[in-house]
């Protein structure tokens, strides 16, 4: 009997962390990735923006590449977190 009654008390625990684990994964994606995702593609519009209709495709490409770098490092960073919970 007791260890039913210990058994719920871990399940009522683990349902508890992992709920407070979804919210602050969610916040850390509000707050921290959705900035960077709108930098990273202001980035690329600027890219755009400078190689207009005479820029090279690979430059374009490049520039677009370095933009992506740090939301794509922080969005794995993130997953990383995610996996471990």
């Amino acid at each position: 009997m007791a260890s039913a009654n210990l058994n719920a008390k871990v399940q009522e625990l683990n349902a508890r962390m992992e709920g407070e684990a979804t919210v602050a994964i969610d916040r850390m994606e509000k707050n921290l990735l959705r900035p960077k995702a709108k930098k990273s593609y202001e980035c690329v519009v600027q890219c755009y923006n400078q190689a207009g209709n005479t820029g090279s495709a690979e430059s374009l490409q490049h520039c677009s590449q370095q933009c992506q770098l740090d939301f794509q490092r922080a969005q794995g960073l993130l997953q990383q977190v995610c996996i471990c919970i």
